[in-house]
Protein backbone atom coordinates (compact mmCIF):
# COMPACT_ATOMS: atom_id res chain seq x y z
CA UNK A 1 0.00 0.00 0.00
CA UNK A 2 1.40 3.28 -1.04
CA UNK A 3 0.46 6.15 0.58
CA UNK A 4 0.78 9.43 -1.21
CA UNK A 5 -1.53 12.23 -1.64
CA UNK A 6 -1.65 15.88 -0.28
CA UNK A 7 -2.77 18.23 2.49
CA UNK A 8 -3.37 21.72 2.86
CA UNK A 9 -1.60 24.37 5.07
CA UNK A 10 -2.94 27.65 6.28
CA UNK A 11 -0.39 30.28 5.81
CA UNK A 12 -2.29 33.25 7.19
CA UNK A 13 -5.47 34.37 8.58
CA UNK A 14 -7.17 37.56 8.29
CA UNK A 15 -10.61 39.16 9.01
CA UNK A 16 -11.48 41.24 7.02
CA UNK A 17 -14.19 44.22 8.87
CA UNK A 18 -14.50 46.90 6.13
CA UNK A 19 -15.55 43.63 3.19
CA UNK A 20 -19.46 43.73 3.03
CA UNK A 21 -20.71 39.82 2.47
CA UNK A 22 -22.26 39.79 -1.42
CA UNK A 23 -24.55 37.05 0.10
CA UNK A 24 -25.84 37.79 3.39
CA UNK A 25 -24.86 41.47 3.21
CA UNK A 26 -23.58 40.89 6.71
CA UNK A 27 -20.24 43.84 7.42
CA UNK A 28 -17.45 42.91 8.88
CA UNK A 29 -17.35 38.73 9.28
CA UNK A 30 -15.54 38.28 6.10
CA UNK A 31 -12.31 35.66 6.87
CA UNK A 32 -9.93 35.02 4.27
CA UNK A 33 -7.28 32.60 4.43
CA UNK A 34 -3.98 32.15 2.53
CA UNK A 35 -3.10 28.35 1.74
CA UNK A 36 -0.89 26.33 0.52
CA UNK A 37 -1.36 22.27 -0.76
CA UNK A 38 1.81 20.43 0.26
CA UNK A 39 2.11 16.63 -1.60
CA UNK A 40 3.33 14.19 0.38
CA UNK A 41 4.54 10.57 0.46
CA UNK A 42 4.02 7.88 3.81
CA UNK A 43 2.83 11.08 5.34
CA UNK A 44 6.37 13.15 4.98
CA UNK A 45 5.94 16.32 2.88
CA UNK A 46 8.25 16.43 -0.17
CA UNK A 47 6.78 19.80 -1.74
CA UNK A 48 4.36 22.92 -1.55
CA UNK A 49 2.13 24.01 -4.97
CA UNK A 50 1.08 27.12 -5.40
CA UNK A 51 -0.38 29.60 -2.96
CA UNK A 52 -4.48 30.33 -3.03
CA UNK A 53 -7.15 32.38 -1.52
CA UNK A 54 -9.94 30.89 0.54
CA UNK A 55 -13.42 33.33 2.02
CA UNK A 56 -15.50 32.58 4.01
CA UNK A 57 -18.64 34.77 5.71
CA UNK A 58 -18.79 34.09 9.91
CA UNK A 59 -22.41 34.45 9.69
CA UNK A 60 -24.23 32.79 7.13
CA UNK A 61 -21.29 30.52 6.31
CA UNK A 62 -20.99 30.62 2.73
CA UNK A 63 -17.99 30.59 0.49
CA UNK A 64 -16.94 33.74 -1.20
CA UNK A 65 -15.45 33.96 -4.51
CA UNK A 66 -13.40 36.70 -6.13
CA UNK A 67 -16.06 37.16 -8.79
CA UNK A 68 -18.60 37.98 -5.86
CA UNK A 69 -17.27 40.77 -3.90
CA UNK A 70 -17.01 44.20 -5.10
CA UNK A 71 -14.61 45.50 -7.42
CA UNK A 72 -12.38 48.02 -4.80
CA UNK A 73 -12.33 44.61 -2.67
CA UNK A 74 -11.16 42.16 -5.05
CA UNK A 75 -7.32 43.37 -4.86
CA UNK A 76 -7.93 41.20 -1.28
CA UNK A 77 -8.07 38.19 -3.13
CA UNK A 78 -4.73 38.43 -4.74
CA UNK A 79 -2.15 36.04 -3.30
CA UNK A 80 0.43 38.84 -3.60
CA UNK A 81 -1.20 41.17 -0.97
CA UNK A 82 -0.08 39.20 1.48
CA UNK A 83 3.59 38.47 2.06
CA UNK A 84 3.68 35.16 3.54
CA UNK A 85 6.01 32.23 3.04
CA UNK A 86 5.52 28.66 2.91
CA UNK A 87 7.47 27.17 5.49
CA UNK A 88 10.75 25.08 5.11
CA UNK A 89 8.85 22.03 6.96
CA UNK A 90 7.00 21.78 3.45
CA UNK A 91 10.12 20.47 1.91
CA UNK A 92 11.27 17.83 4.23
CA UNK A 93 11.09 14.91 2.27
CA UNK A 94 13.08 16.83 -0.56
CA UNK A 95 16.19 17.76 1.26
CA UNK A 96 15.44 13.65 3.00
CA UNK A 97 16.14 13.03 -0.34
CA UNK A 98 18.59 15.01 -1.27
CA UNK A 99 20.88 13.78 1.09
CA UNK A 100 19.97 9.94 0.84
CA UNK A 101 21.55 10.53 -2.79
CA UNK A 102 24.32 12.32 -1.67
CA UNK A 103 25.66 10.33 0.77
CA UNK A 104 25.45 7.42 -1.36
CA UNK A 105 26.86 8.77 -4.62
CA UNK A 106 29.93 9.58 -2.03
CA UNK A 107 30.55 5.95 -0.94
Amino acid sequence: MILWGWNTNILKQVEHKEIKCPICLHKGSIIIFLMCRVYHFFFIPFFPDSKYIYAICKHCKEEINEVDVEKEDRKLFNTKSYPEHISIQSWTGTFLLLVIIIYFSLR
